[in-house]
């Protein structure tokens, strides 16, 4: 008995001794996220990149929409074999792999059966193996076919530098306020960790005061209460004649000069482009320009921005299409208001140019339809590729980036890091419909951006249940 114990000691002793991991990263790991890279080399792990990856990675780098990431990659991994901080595996062990060979993520399955089947002590002084993949096929057969192999691991990547879930958060919270709520005699509300736990910068909180309730956003050591029924360009909050608090919110974060980046999730009808044109519409003076884009990503993740005919409009003008039928539903919304601006902004007798003369409703939705890019010229609005942004600056400009999910992180990072002075960047998007390779509602652009500003007092974060399109668009978010 007391042998029996001994042997187990030595043999805790000896796994304890043993160094980190053997980490095989699939090449999808890279795009996701190419600085994951410097997790995987910590704590005496071996990180081995299988040549099969280095070949994948050298050809996306003629994809546009992901080819910095795959450059990044590969400057990486030079950097870190160059250190001896991982290893470059040629070898492929196929046997009772019944896997086609000329598939990259089987030759990728037969590297990891390569090292689990080699005796060489390299691998024998490391705890565990383990396989690192996005790919649910890969997972999947991998899983399989090392089951019963206790020293093996395929893990699912997560980006550890997002902590956002794909579920919408619950509405905003309600609060019942006290007569000791208040700050002093200026009727403000004051904050406290305790009485509203949880409430970020910007973040929005319900009001119930003697049965009426209202809404309230945090400004530092205060809440700040919206204006009851707040409104942009005549587009006011809709939820089949409720209250929407959320939009709500979102119109305030809009129409707040102190927030300089608001950053919007909802499901598809839930509002988020047709409130970001209106606030910027309604505050077209405080701007140089406004700039709307959006990724040129179609559904199934084919970027044909450069396989469409003409000049950078009209390769746009489809993608541009939400944004015209956003700005219909903002004429529409102000038919029989006669302050309404665009009235005598655009006159399509004179061209978009005689400041005299006065548009009906009927004219202006004419001329949006005819000629749409001058139309939005003549409200100081410009259609940029996103493509072009790097190395640009915008000062006093208002930027609408649309299906912002579609984003990586560092893309997001460059745009917002262009903004100059007396700027605003709006970014919206539904993490439910990501139509990009690579990219989920964890490591999206959009979600990272949100996880990792929220709660500075210049970012506006808001996120959208309610659909509010038509009940089919609802219905259809809720069951599909």
């Amino acid at each position: 008995m007391e042998r029996k114990k001994k042997e187990a000691v030595i043999t805790e002793k000896k796994v304890n001794q043993k160094k980190g991991n053997v980490i095989i990263v699939d090449t999808n790991v890279f795009i996701n996220d190419y600085r994951a890279i410097e997790e995987f080399i910590k704590g005496d792990n071996l990180l081995i990149v299988p040549k099969t990856v280095i070949v994948e990675l050298d050809k996306l780098k003629k994809k546009p929409e992901i080819k910095h990431e795959a450059r990044m990659a590969s400057n990486l991994i030079l950097q870190y074999h160059k250190e001896g901080k991982l290893k470059i595996v040629w070898h492929e062990n196929f046997s009772k792999l019944p896997l086609d060979k000329d598939v990259p993520d089987n030759r990728i399955i037969a590297c990891l059966n390569h090292i689990v089947k080699t005796k060489a002590s390299l691998y024998n002084d490391y705890q565990k193996i383990k396989l690192v993949t996005d790919d649910t096929s890969m997972l999947l057969l991998a899983s399989s076919f090392f089951e019963k192999n206790p020293l093996v691991e395929v893990e699912r990547f997560k980006n550890i530098r997002v902590d956002i879930k794909l579920e919408p958060r619950p509405g905003l919270k309600t609060v019942n306020i006290r007569d000791t709520d208040y700050e002093g005699t200026n009727c403000q509300i004051k904050f406290s960790e305790k009485r509203f736990p949880d409430l970020k910068e910007n973040g929005g909180v319900l009001i119930s005061e003697h049965e009426e309730v209202s809404l309230a956003y945090r400004k530092g050591r205060g809440l700040k209460r919206v204006t009851p029924y707040i409104s942009a360009c005549g587009i006011k909050s809709q939820n089949e004649g409720t209250r929407n608090w959320e939009q709500e919110l979102l119109l305030a974060q809009l129409l707040d000069p102190q927030i300089k980046v608001v950053l919007a999730s909802g499901s598809a009808g839930s509002g988020k482009t047709l409130l970001a044109l209106a606030s910027a519409l309604e505050q077209n003076k405080s701007y140089r320009n406004i700039i709307l884009t959006r990724p040129t990503i179609l559904i199934g993740d084919v970027d044909r921005l450069g396989f469409l005919p003409g000049d950078i409009n009209a390769k746009m003008a489809e993608y541009m299409d939400p944004f015209l039928q956003n700005l219909e539903v903002i004429i529409d919304a102000n038919a029989k208001n006669p302050d309404f601006f665009m009235h005598g902004l655009i006159t399509p007798e004179s061209g978009f140019t005689n400041k005299k003369k006065t548009s009906s409703y009927e004219e202006l939705l004419r001329s949006l339809r005819k000629n749409p890019f001058n139309f939005l010229a003549e409200l100081g609005i410009k259609v940029n590729s996103i493509q072009y942004y790097k190395g640009r600056t915008y000062h006093k400009t208002c930027l609408i980036i649309d299906e912002a999910q579609d984003l990586s992180p560092i893309e997001v990072k460059q745009i917002i890091t262009r903004m100059g002075r007396d700027s605003k960047v709006i970014l919206v998007g539904d993490l439910g419909q990501i139509d990009r390779r690579f990219l989920n509602a964890d490591n999206s652009g959009l979600a990272y951006a949100m996880a990792k500003m929220e709660g500075n007092p210049m970012i506006g974060v808001t996120h959208l249940t309610h659909t509010v399109r038509s009940e089919v668009a609802a219905f259809a978010e809720k069951v599909l």
